[in-house]
């Protein structure tokens, strides 16, 4: 009849409609994504917007509070918010995405971050071995674990992780990067140097992979390579506070004194307007060789309920501090194992 073939086409008109709308999302959401993803300040301030957008135009889009998620952490890694305000709507993003769906790899590893930022390193590690079920192949899922077992010092364990998500993504910059990290954080230089190289080469505009060489090249007293490296960080990120203070690190570490001093100048400057986190200011004192400037600004990080990315800690940048009985405190207060003084 004339009155059902136009509710049929009626039916296939709504649901072409609806096809090409989640097709709509899907692309703006990958567009979001691809802008975290930059690391950079003015990129990923475009991406919380759109993924705004995004959610406000379609709430029951499971993938963009995962989106959400990584946009709050990467404003945390580069000081565009407090690690505190982002864990919290990193929370609420997981929750929701959680609930959207269960079985979702990205919603437990996000949610991961949550317990880590959280120094909950036990359920961190229950949601870990979640997001590994859901996702055997995952090369992201398989680099936030290597991190988290090397900060734990379960380097064997790290180092199987870590392959395996160079193996699952064998052109990503982020799995070479990762490895890179742990052998780091192993003290295994060369082959940190190495690893943080090939990550440049599959990317020469991933930050986090210059920064890697810059800190590598200092502990082995590198110093032209290294400021060279770690300059190339800050520009990529867009001068965020982060890179600054590392740059700063780097600067002090090869004896350029007064443009260490500068930054520092700047950071706390700023400080005083708007966010700037404590370990940038840190990592300024620590390159200048003032330990116990660095560590009010170390406590300050990581006071009870400041959700401070915990894993840094593990940094060998902080060997001056290992046999310093505050720092050793610190740690404690965060969870990880005590160092032993180098």
């Amino acid at each position: 009849m004339p009155g059902e073939r136009l509710s049929v086409q009626n039916a296939d008109v709504r649901l072409q409609r609806d096809v090409w709308c989640r097709l709509s999302t899907y692309e703006l959401d990958l567009k979001a994504r691809y802008l975290v993803g930059q690391r950079n300040v003015v990129a990923v301030r475009e991406a919380s917007t759109q993924i705004e957008n995004i959610l406000q135009r379609h709430p029951s889009y499971a993938p963009a509070y995962c989106t959400l998620a990584e946009c709050c952490r990467v404003q945390a890694v580069l000081d565009l918010a407090a690690p505190s305000e982002a864990v919290s709507t990193m929370r609420g993003a997981c929750r929701r995405a959680l609930a959207l769906d269960a079985e979702s790899t990205e919603a437990h590893l996000a949610f991961a971050g949550v317990l880590a930022a959280e120094w909950n390193f036990t359920a961190a590690e229950a949601q870990y071995k979640l997001a590994l079920a859901s996702g055997p192949r995952d090369a992201k899922t398989h680099q936030r674990y290597a991190t988290h077992l090397a900060a734990l010092g379960r380097f064997v364990e790290a180092v199987d992780c870590a392959d395996r998500a160079c193996e699952f993504a064998p052109h990503s910059p982020g799995g070479e990067y990762t490895r890179g990290v742990v052998q780091y954080w192993m003290r295994d230089d060369r082959r940190a140097l190495d690893s943080a190289y090939r990550a440049v080469g599959i990317s020469p505009q991933f930050g986090v992979a210059h920064q890697l060489r810059g800190l590598v090249h200092l502990q082995l007293h590198e110093y032209g390579p290294a400021v060279e490296a770690l300059a190339r960080a800050t520009s990529l990120s867009g001068g965020s506070t982060s890179d600054r203070g590392y740059e700063a690190y780097g600067l002090a570490r090869a004896g350029e004194i007064a443009r260490a001093r500068v930054i520092l100048a700047e950071l706390t400057a700023s400080g005083a307007r708007e966010h700037v986190g404590p370990l940038s200011i840190a990592h300024c004192h620590l390159g200048l060789g003032e330990l116990e400037a660095a560590l009010t600004w170390i406590d300050r990080a990581y006071a009870p309920g400041s959700c401070q990315w915990p894993y840094l800690l593990a940094d060998p940048l902080y060997e001056p501090l290992a046999g310093v009985e505050a720092f050793q405190r610190i740690r404690q207060r965060v969870g990880l194992p005590v160092p032993e003084a180098a």
